[in-house]
């Protein structure tokens, strides 16, 4: 891959590099973790992908079940995600709350929609009437996604 990652200027001196862990809300730095290597980083994505081959072949009403599963735990953890989240990004606990709460809401319309978005439907053929013409959905697979984190 053409591509230069952040992390193949990992080492410094000889050290690995640490990125270090900042509440931006005070300044505090509570914890930092070792850059990954391309390599590192590689693998990861090839275990994500195989993990996903897995989820894929499940049925979807284990894969529902699967996801009420993670909702009850965000729940039942949801203190201690609010803490972590607050000491993260520096956000309020209230605003914290509402992240997670988001996050819990949007597992309930992923499995209680899933049987319909995820269903092969019939679209219009438009100017070939005498066709048939479906949309059948099909996972991506491993995507990345580089988002803010502590906004």
């Amino acid at each position: 891959m053409g591509v230069k990652t952040v992390t193949e200027d990992k080492k410094s001196n000889g050290q690995v590099r640490q990125l270090p862990f900042v509440n931006p809300a005070t300044g505090e730095q509570f914890g930092s973790v070792a850059m990954a290597t391309r390599e590192q980083v590689m693998s990861a994505r090839r275990e994500m992908a195989a993990a996903q081959r897995i989820w894929a072949a499940k049925p979807l009403k284990e894969r529902i079940r699967i996801l009420r599963q993670f909702q009850a735990v965000l729940i039942d953890a949801l203190d201690e995600i609010t803490a972590v989240i607050n000491q993260d990004t520096g956000k309020s606990r209230q605003d914290a709350l509402i992240e997670v709460m988001m996050s819990v809401d949007k597992l309930h319309q992923y499995y209680k929609y899933a049987p319909k978005w995820l269903k092969r439907r019939r679209v219009p053929p438009g100017l070939y009437f005498f066709k048939k013409y479906y949309v059948e959905p099909h996972p991506y697979g491993v995507v990345t996604v580089i988002g803010p984190w502590n906004y």
